[in-house]
Order: C-alpha cells, then sequence, then structure tokens
C-alpha cells in the first residue's frame, strides 16, 4: 500500500547556489502528479484531500473536463450537490458529449430531487451513449417510481 501523500514526494536535487525545489507532489504547476494523486484519493475515499487536489488541478488546467467533474464526484460525496452541480455543469460546457458526465450530472439532480432536471441530463447520457448502463439504469428506475403500479 503507498500512502497518496507520499507519492511523488522525493527531493529533487537542489542546483548549486538554488534552494531545494518543491516536492513534486507538492508542486501546482506538476498537474499530473495533481491528477494522479486526486484519483488515488477518490479511489481510496479521501474526500478532503481529493477536493484540493482537484481544486489545484483545476488552477493549473480550467478548460480539463476531467478536473471538473471528478470535482463534482467529490463534492458529491462530501454532502455538497449544489456546488458538485456547478462543478459537472463546467465539466459539461467542456466536453458537451460525455455521457459520464451527463449521468453524474443526472445522480446529482436525482439527489436534490429534481427529477424533470435528472432525466434530461439522463437522456443527454443516452444520446451521447445509448448503451450507457448507469444512466439506463437510473432512468428506468425514476420512471418506474413516477407510474403508479397497476393493480
Amino acid at each position: 500500500f503507498q500512502d497518496p501523500n507520499k507519492i511523488n514526494s522525493e527531493k529533487r536535487p537542489a542546483a548549486r547556489g538554488h534552494r531545494a525545489e518543491r516536492p513534486a507532489g507538492d508542486d501546482p504547476l506538476d498537474v499530473e502528479a495533481r491528477r494522479e494523486r486526486a484519483l488515488l484519493r477518490l479511489e481510496l475515499e479521501q474526500w478532503t484531500g481529493a477536493l484540493e487536489d482537484t481544486r489545484l488541478w483545476i488552477e493549473a488546467r480550467p478548460d480539463d473536463a476531467g478536473a471538473h467533474y471528478h470535482r463534482g464526484r467529490v463534492l458529491g460525496h462530501l454532502g455538497n450537490p449544489e456546488e458538485a452541480l456547478e462543478a459537472y455543469h463546467e465539466a459539461i460546457a467542456l466536453a458537451p458529449e460525455d455521457a459520464d458526465i451527463h449521468a453524474a450530472l443526472g445522480l446529482c439532480y436525482a439527489e436534490l430531487d429534481k427529477i424533470d432536471e435528472a432525466l434530461a441530463a439522463f437522456d443527454a447520457a443516452l444520446e451521447d451513449d445509448p448503451k450507457h448502463i448507469p444512466a439506463l439504469a437510473r432512468r428506468a428506475m425514476i420512471s418506474m417510481e413516477r407510474t403508479p403500479e397497476a393493480a
């Protein structure tokens, strides 16, 4: 097991006459290290650390839809669905045909009981990928909940 706080944390040798560089994992300009650490923290459910890493990832690459998408995931897990919506909308603006982002947006709307918006997001996901299983499943569940059962 590797501690995500230690990833890429080895010090680089200092050039003669210069102070030592910051560890790669702590350098906001080292976007790939931030991205990898954010994804690892997401996998390990270390939401607070992932939130900071995604913030720095977005700061370095504001046009990266994946950064906004993953920030939305983190915010959702931290119980901030309204902020997650904002992150997902930013991601969709950058990658309007990404079914995963539309499906995540739909889940977020469903959590907020905004069912019409959730259905629209799932429909957008299915337009992008007609076989997107999470969008198909959630859309079907919502439709079944809305339809009164036959007696």
